[in-house]
Order: C-alpha cells, then structure tokens, then sequence
C-alpha cells in the first residue's frame, strides 16, 4: 500500500540530484566534461524509457534482495545494523566482476549500501532506497551518459568526457570512483536525516510482552447484590 508512494519520488529526487550536484563539481574542477546531446527524437523517449524501466527493476531487485527479507530475518537474529554491515559488504561483493571497477568505488559500493540501509531504518519501508538506486544508475547510465561501477553506458543522452587522476575524475569506474561520490552519499544521508527524523523500521522490542493474567472466579462466600 505504499507503492511509489513519496518516499519513492524523494528517493529518486535525491540520487538525480545529487548526482548532478557531484558532476557539475568535477565539472568545475575540470575533471568532468558534460559534452553534447547525442540523442535526438523518439530515440530519446525510447532509451530514455528503456533505461527507465530496466533500472527500476534493478532497484527491486537489488534491494530486495539486500534490504528486503534477508535483512528482516538477519535483524530479529543479531539486530539491524550488524545486519546492515554483512549485507552491505555482500552488495559490495557483488561488484568486484564488473569491468572498470577501481578499489575506491567498491568501497563507495559498500558506502551506498550503508545509506540505503539507513533509509529504511528511518522510513521503515524499501521504496526511498529503490527509487534513490534506479534514478541514480538512470542518471548515470541514460540522462549523462557516465560509467555506472564500471559498465560503459549505452544509448545515452550525453556523451561526456572525463580528465585527470581518477581518483577525482573517477577513471574508468565513472563518478562512483570519485572521491566527490562521498559528497553525494553524506548529502543523502543528511537529507534523510532531515525529512525521516524517527525510525520507523519495526524491531522485535517494539512489541509489548503479552501478561498473562489467571482468571478471576466468584468466592462461593460472596453473594453478589440483588437489585429490585
């Protein structure tokens, strides 16, 4: 029931920005060059979808695999967030195949899942992290055209360019390798930390213990009043 709800649409708000607000900063700083629009007509609405669709799955998915039932059943065993550091050390796992991957950007992996982690602990629900992870890989891969962990993009709007070390250019990783990705994540953590200010994710304690109470029975020395 809460379905792309606002926590979606915030989610999702926040990754496009702040990931706009990262590469305008390596734009600055003559590490990131946006380039040209090489999409024109349908192709945009066409890719644009295509992308748009393909990331969001991939938000269910990972999420869900991650943050979903794994993370429940891990929380009501050893609590939340030692829960959060094994998965997301595993989400970080999950990343060490792909091609263009830097060492730094497998930390920001392990990093991002933390936040998302967060999210969920104060919004109680999945739907903030799916949408913050499909607008942040759509963005990247679709709108400016970036490596997302390592994967060149295709069909993009853009057609950047990137300069300098990689550490701040983000190499062949694309902005996730960059040190300025650690600006992003604390943006959206504080961000959430601002507009969710109380957990809401359900932990076993949350319960009220059932009292037990021993019925009550009528002592056969005391006869209740009559009444006329």
């Amino acid at each position: 029931n809460r379905a792309f709800s606002s926590e979606f649409w915030t989610g999702a708000v926040l990754g496009f920005g702040a990931l706009a607000f990262q590469l305008e900063l390596m734009h600055l700083g003559g590490w990131f060059d946006f380039g040209t629009i090489v999409l024109h007509g349908s192709d945009v609405l066409r890719w644009g979808a295509f992308w748009g669709l393909f990331f969001l799955c991939t938000g269910f998915f990972e999420e869900g695999m991650l943050r979903g039932y794994p993370q429940r059943v891990l929380t009501n065993g050893m609590g939340f967030w030692p829960s959060a550091l094994v998965l997301s050390t595993l989400f970080a796992c999950l990343h060490l195949g792909n091609p263009g991957e830097n060492k730094f950007g497998i930390f920001m992996v392990f990093v991002d899942g933390m936040t998302m982690c967060f999210s969920l602990w104060r919004t109680g629900s999945m739907w903030f992290a799916v949408g913050n992870h499909a607008a942040w890989d759509w963005a990247q891969t679709f709108f400016f055209g970036t490596p997302d962990s390592g994967m060149k993009p295709h069909g993009a709007l853009f057609s950047p360019s990137f300069h300098g070390p990689a550490l701040l250019s983000g190499g062949a990783d694309g902005p996730e390798g960059s040190v300025l990705v650690l600006l992003s994540e604390v943006l959206i953590a504080v961000a959430i930390a601002i507009i969710y200010r109380h957990r809401k994710y359900p932990l076993l304690k949350d319960e009220a213990p059932v009292m037990e109470t021993a019925p009550v029975e009528s002592s056969p020395l005391i006869t209740p009043p009559q009444t006329a």
